[in-house]
């Protein structure tokens, strides 16, 4: 099974994380805070987007799109 990551939305017990993190399930970290003012030039959203892409690769472990061979 590949390691899962997700989402701890209720609060657990230091015995309930540990025995899904030797499952291999690990909560996801915490968000970075965004930008007080997003900058609108087309540098600035094609640098959003590298970081989106980077953040998805890290996520996915991956970047092949579903149905794409």
């Amino acid at each position: 099974m590949d390691r899962l990551t997700v989402v701890w939305q209720a609060p657990l017990t230091d015995g309930q994380r540990e025995r899904l993190q030797q499952l291999g399930i690990t909560p996801l970290p915490s968000e970075p805070e965004a930008p007080a003012k997003p900058s609108t030039t087309p540098m600035a959203a094609f640098e959003r987007g590298v970081a989106a892409l980077a953040q998805c690769k890290t996520r996915e472990g991956h970047l092949t799109s579903p149905g794409v061979t």
